[in-house]
């Protein structure tokens, strides 16, 4: 029996990181509640930006936000995660002396930059449209620091290995898409979150539903029954999923028509 359906966002419901989630979409979400199933829209988003996708029904489905540092069902707070302040810090400093690479820094009282250039803001508040405080001192900013994304829009792997051989052994590295990577609280990612999840809400593993196209949803498939890859996603993410799909709205038909 199905009770938990999530969905990675960018290139698994969305195609590009600008769009908007379908009128279709929400309305077959709508037919899942109607059945006692639960949605959770999982990304490395922040809540706020997933609230607004979703804003018909943004009171009535679970979050996963930030990769896994956020957890909320109907509103409710279920669990936040931050980074060490001195381990915050020591990132920061690394990211302003790499010319190439912006950042974003998510608290639990706002989201902040500090852009090297209008590109990056323009991206930020324009196309992602994410609520952001632009700070004159990032470095400054007092607040719990839940995660730190890195932008290198030529391309994060170079950035990638650094942060990973630096940092990969006090907390959670995972890259998103082709020009970011995130940093979590160790142990923290979309799985954590997932199986934090299943556990306030009383669901088993093998009811649960995941679609994805990413390495930052591996480990939520590795926490569900059932696990969706995007075909267009790479090789070994596709491999390490029970199945494949080019639409998560059709593949939702078709769940429920077999209801």
């Amino acid at each position: 029996m199905i009770k938990l359906i999530a969905s990675d966002i960018d290139g698994t419901l969305l195609e590009k990181s600008g769009d908007s989630i379908s009128e279709s979409m929400i309305e077959i979400v709508k037919v899942l509640i109607d059945k006692g199933i639960i949605f959770v829209a999982a990304s490395g988003r922040q809540y706020d930006n997933l609230r607004r996708l979703f804003s018909p029904i943004k009171d009535q489905i679970g979050y996963i936000a930030e990769n896994g540092s956020q957890i909320y069902y109907k509103e409710h707070s279920i669990m936040q995660e931050p980074i060490a302040p001195e381990v915050v810090r020591g990132i920061l400093e690394d990211v302003y002396e790499k010319d190439e690479c912006e950042v974003v820094m998510t608290g639990k009282k706002g989201t902040y930059i500090q852009p090297k250039g209008e590109f990056f803001r323009h991206y930020m508040e324009e196309v992602l449209k994410y609520d952001l405080q632009i700070v004159d001192d990032i470095l400054a900013v007092e607040d719990e620091i839940l995660k730190i994304s890195i932008q290198d829009k030529n391309g994060i792997d170079e950035a990638a290995v650094y942060f990973k051989e630096k940092w990969g052994k006090t907390l959670s590295v995972v890259t998103s898409g082709i020009i970011w990577m995130d940093l979590l609280a160790f142990g923290v990612n979309k799985g954590s979150a997932m199986r934090a999840l299943q556990e306030k809400l009383d669901i088993k593993s093998e009811e649960c539903i995941a679609f994805g196209d990413n390495y930052n949803d591996v480990e939520m498939f590795e926490s569900v029954g059932t696990s969706y890859a995007m075909s267009n996603a790479e090789e070994d993410i596709r491999n390490m999923c029970n199945k494949t799909t080019n639409s998560v709205e059709n593949t939702l038909l078709s769940i429920l028509e077999d209801l």
